[in-house]
């Protein structure tokens, strides 16, 4: 069995548990001369909680669906819409990155041997669970690197449900990093 670890994957929500693994990652990565990945995963949102007026508080039942017909202004309206929401998640995909730029350079700060670099982050959009694991198995890591819960997290000394998610399929190992505060 080899054990020698060339590349992590980081995956952060931004959270305190998730810049105590970004620490770790760089920590590991200085240590074994390897790479590191930065993944953040958005949520999707469904459509209806993006539209500019709130949340569409028929969903399932309302114009365009489950055969409802739209009518002209509402096919307009769902148009438009759309382009909303496009450029509400290119501008949520950028900020995220910005963001993963802000921490790389706050641990260079700290860590002037960090070796970490932005080029090297990548911003999902899915289901957290699912795109860390798809990019796992894309990416051929040899670790992945996360925190033990993060924003979505419950009271109590619990284990977050991405963190579970990913530790119980993942097909690389994986390090969960937080503290029970």
């Amino acid at each position: 069995m080899d054990l020698t670890i060339k590349k992590i994957l980081l995956a952060t929500d931004f959270s305190k548990n998730a810049w105590q693994a970004l620490q770790y990652a760089a920590a590991l990565a200085k240590q074994n001369q390897a790479k590191v990945i930065c993944l953040h995963v958005l949520p999707e949102v469904p459509k209806e909680l993006t539209y500019s007026g709130g949340p569409n508080l028929l969903y399932g039942y309302g114009p365009g669906y489950s055969g409802v017909p739209v009518s002209g202004r509402e096919a307009r309206d769902s148009k438009r819409s759309d382009q909303v929401s496009k450029e509400g998640l290119e501008r949520a995909e950028e900020m995220a990155r910005d963001h993963i730029r802000s921490l790389i350079v706050k641990l260079k700060t700290e860590n002037r041997e960090a070796v970490l670099r932005p080029e090297d982050s990548l911003v999902r959009v899915g289901n957290p669970v699912e795109g860390i694991l798809d990019q796992v198995e894309s990416g051929d890591y040899d670790l992945v690197v996360m925190g033990r819960r993060g924003h979505g997290s419950l009271r109590g000394p619990r284990t977050g449900g991405v963190a579970l998610g990913v530790v119980s399929r993942s097909s690389a190992p994986v390090l969960v990093v937080g503290t029970y505060k």
